[in-house]
């Protein structure tokens, strides 16, 4: 059960520009079941750190500015940031939770170059180089070493806490860097300057790839909606909503499968055009390894979702191609991938 929240002081985040008072207020969802507390914080106004400081003689002086995620449109505030800061307290690391306003989506946030992808989210990044510029100002208050404060971020709050250790100014750019199955941007600018980076993601969790095949996309990941109800999206594997997000890329892109036992396997892929973008029409390919096509499909009006199934053995590449990537400038998208 996730202990009530006991933190020791909120601290409210300088803003650049006044706050629109016509601005929707914030919101808050509670999400969580049996006692569970996961809340989802949107339509943030007021951004703050939220300070969990370790007992002192468990403290070893390291700091953590912690960036949940939720797609850019809401904070998983406490099960990707109180939780997380309860935790690192527990072994002698002093923490913030960031609430971060909120760029919109993460629309935008993987395509450009990094400084484009930066100004798609620059409110986020101005509120995570506050709340570093907060934590270092209050080293000697807070026990904290000099050199030893870092961010850590999820899902969305790992693109953000990535681009922190691309383009923060020296004064907010963290010592170090913790990304947990982050948004990667595909545009990156990895210099000397760059912070150390550990990298979590979960590449043997039965629950995503089964033993025998693990799927590779040189597609980009994006998120529509973290958190809906729209029968269209993915439910999740655990809660009751759902996720609707992507692999695209433009003109198009491939998805590897090299299964590897000689078993046939029932393969599905779903596509949705969430957004109507166009609208999206696009050719699927199943091909060899010496590119030669195996089957192939167009897909148009798949506003409501579509799913294609093979029985697949052996090694194969799906190819996805938009159709009207020229005319009315749109990604080949493909939603989800289902084995069995």
């Amino acid at each position: 059960m996730t202990l009530p929240l006991l933190a020791q002081e909120t601290i409210s985040l300088p803003l650049k520009n006044l706050v629109d008072p016509s601005a929707p207020g914030e919101k808050i969802e509670e999400r969580g079941k049996g006692g569970v507390i996961d809340r989802a914080i949107s339509n943030v106004v007021q951004p703050t750190i939220t300070v969990y400081l370790p007992a002192k003689d468990k403290a070893n002086g390291t700091g953590i500015v912690i960036c949940p995620g939720g797609g850019y449109q809401h904070l998983a505030i406490d099960k990707e940031g109180h939780d997380i800061a309860r935790w690192l307290n527990s072994i002698g690391i002093a923490a913030v939770v960031l609430k971060y306003r909120l760029p919109g989506s993460m629309r935008g946030s993987s395509q450009g170059d990094i400084h484009e992808v930066a100004d798609r989210i620059h409110v986020a990044l101005e509120d995570a180089e506050a709340a570093m510029r907060l934590m270092r100002a209050n080293e000697s208050k807070w026990n904290l070493k000099p050199g030893a404060i870092g961010m850590m971020g999820f899902s969305a709050g790992g693109h953000l806490a990535a681009m922190m250790g691309m383009v923060a100014p020296p004064d907010s750019r963290p010592d170090f860097l913790v990304l947990g199955y982050p948004a990667i941007p595909a545009s990156l600018n990895v210099t000397s300057a760059m912070p150390r980076t550990f990298l979590v993601a979960a590449d043997d969790d039965t629950t995503v790839n089964p033993a025998y095949v693990t799927p590779v996309s040189n597609g980009t990941q994006y998120i529509w909606s973290g958190s809906t109800t729209d029968i269209r999206a993915l439910q999740k594997s655990a809660g009751t909503d759902r996720i609707a997000s992507a692999w695209y890329a433009q003109p198009g892109f491939t998805i590897d499968l090299p299964f590897t036992d000689q078993n046939s396997h029932q393969v599905a892929i779903y596509a949705m055009d969430w957004d109507s973008s166009g609208p999206r029409a696009e050719i699927v390919d199943v091909l060899d390894t010496n590119n030669n096509v195996l089957d192939t499909h167009t897909l148009s009006s798949f506003v409501s979702g579509t799913y294609l199934v093979w029985n697949i053995t052996g090694h194969v590449r799906i190819r996805v191609t938009s159709v009207n990537a020229t005319s009315v400038n749109t990604n080949a998208v493909i939603n989800g991938i289902f084995f069995r």
